[in-house]
């Protein structure tokens, strides 16, 4: 007969491991991405981390392994199912080797920035699509911008890039460049960092809105449970 104590022990497990995940799920983000993820191994901290964590931790139960790699180690690892899932954008490229989930985590807006008050500001507000009087701008972004290089392709407007993005709104600073169209979070938190660049603003004008996905590697133990699970408290909404 079992003793008192490990009937409690039994019926303790019996409750719990129900609504306890003790698999372990890996998740891998960019180091060097401040506001997303910024921060080596285990030390990632930022928006990205933080929903995820909300996401699965909290609300799924799961245990999660939050890890800080540079964006290209990152996507290998996911490719490899070395880690089991990343967030980013749903590209073809990356729906080659993962799956992603129907509701959106996070949603990029991009939009542009400039000098206050200056005629490039108003050439901008009379055309913000870029179809006229704009393509004469000067456009900067960061080297290996996907979205930047494929933007600006579509507009037939030459773009002038550099190795960071905090280059460009300093160039901007000395009027050296016009515009920046990049994602808001990005320019807004370097901008709150840098007292000198407080007289770049936004424009109102929304160029595109990229949702971000958890995507989780097709060799992922935990690919289909967990993506029917995510989805199911998106859309109740976090």
């Amino acid at each position: 007969m079992l003793s008192f104590s490990k009937c409690l022990i039994f019926i303790y497990c019996v409750f719990n491991c129900t609504f306890l995940n003790a698999t372990e799920i890996k998740i891998v983000y960019a180091n060097q991405w401040h506001p997303y993820s910024m921060g080596n191994g285990s030390n990632v901290k930022g928006i990205l981390p933080d929903l995820i964590e909300q996401l699965l931790a909290e609300k799924l139960n799961y245990s999660v392994r939050h890890i800080g790699v540079p964006w290209n180690r990152a996507q290998s690892m996911v490719r490899s199912g070395e880690a089991d899932g990343f967030v980013t954008a749903a590209t073809a490229e990356r729906l080659g080797f993962s799956k992603s989930g129907a509701q959106s985590l996070y949603k990029l807006n991009y939009q542009a920035f400039t000098l206050d008050n200056t005629q490039v500001q108003q050439t901008l507000q009379r055309d913000p699509d870029l179809q006229d009087k704009s393509k004469s701008l000067r456009f900067c972004d960061v080297i290996g911008n996907g979205w930047a290089t494929a933007f600006y392709k579509a507009k037939n407007i030459e773009l002038h890039t550099v190795t960071t993005i905090i280059g460009c709104l300093k160039m901007l600073k000395r009027n050296r460049q016009d515009v920046v169209i990049h994602s808001v979070d990005v320019i807004e938190s370097i901008i709150a960092k840098e007292p000198s660049l407080n007289l770049i603003s936004k424009s109102p004008y929304l160029y595109e809105e990229v949702d971000f996905y958890l995507l989780l590697s097709k060799k992922s133990a935990h690919l289909f449970p967990v993506l029917d699970q995510v989805d199911a408290v998106l859309k109740k909404g976090l």
